[in-house]
């Protein structure tokens, strides 16, 4: 499965995950694969930092039923 997630999803040239067909990059995306293993260490910061940095990058949402 992480062979597949490297494959399919990272981003070389990025060093990021991305999915969809614009190639949609998420701050989630990026958390749940350093959650689960596929990425570790500086490439993971790495990872988070760039998708933290970027203007197009999908955010987790702050509002939630309980905030309303």
């Amino acid at each position: 499965m992480k062979k597949a997630a490297l494959k399919k999803y990272f981003d070389k040239k990025l060093g990021i995950f991305t999915s969809g067909p614009h190639n949609q990059i998420s701050v989630l995306g990026q958390t749940w694969m350093i959650k689960s293993g596929v990425i570790k260490g500086e490439t993971a910061q790495k990872a988070i930092r760039i998708a933290l940095a970027n203007e197009n990058t999908v955010m987790p949402a702050l509002r939630t039923p309980h905030t309303i």
